[in-house]
């Protein structure tokens, strides 16, 4: 429904945006994987969508160019300001492009919110679990006296009620090797 001049015009300023200009002529086999990824992107932007979906996007490159490619894509997503929806397994991916996350688990999101502040503050052991290289240290504790056991030491007080069993996660940043808190 556009007219072809504008959008050969649009596709052409997309190129350039996504360090694609001297490509415009070849043909995806003498591409690289990531100069796929940016033409599939461009072809989507082309139409001038309200929203992106990318799903999975980066699943099939290998370790190195799928972090210079998610790069790219967080650039390319700013500079063209849409809204993005980028569906990975992949917590490093998520973390480091997204502005919001939202965590989902058998088809229920779980939690939402700004990556840091899920990281920093998980709503349940599945979130806390399913972010962090390395993975969150998890004891089992118990409420008793409004302190929280993890075994016999009491580790901090708490308003929670006594005889709560509960779980308590420890992100590796947080260990302070050689401190016995005295």
């Amino acid at each position: 429904k556009r007219n072809k001049d504008d959008v050969y015009r649009d596709a052409r300023n997309l190129l350039k945006k996504l360090d694609l200009s001297d490509k415009e002529d070849s043909y995806p086999c003498e591409l690289s994987g990531g100069q796929q990824q940016r033409v599939a992107i461009a072809r989507a932007l082309v139409k001038k969508p309200r929203v992106l979906l990318l799903d999975e996007p980066l699943s099939n490159l290998d370790a190195r160019l799928r972090l210079k490619t998610r790069e790219e894509i967080r650039r390319i997503q700013k500079d063209v300001g849409i809204t993005t929806v980028f569906v990975t397994h992949d917590q490093d991916e998520a973390m480091s492009i997204c502005d919001e996350i939202v965590v989902i688990k058998d088809g229920v999101a779980q939690q939402i919110g700004a990556p840091q502040d899920i990281y920093r503050d998980p709503a349940n052991l599945f979130v806390a679990k399913f972010l962090g290289v390395p993975p969150i240290n998890v004891f089992k504790g118990k409420i008793k006296d409004h302190k929280l056991y993890v075994g016999d030491e009491a580790i901090l007080d708490t308003k929670a009620e006594d005889n709560d069993d509960v779980f308590v996660g420890i992100r590796p940043e947080g260990i302070i090797p050689g401190y016995n808190g005295r």
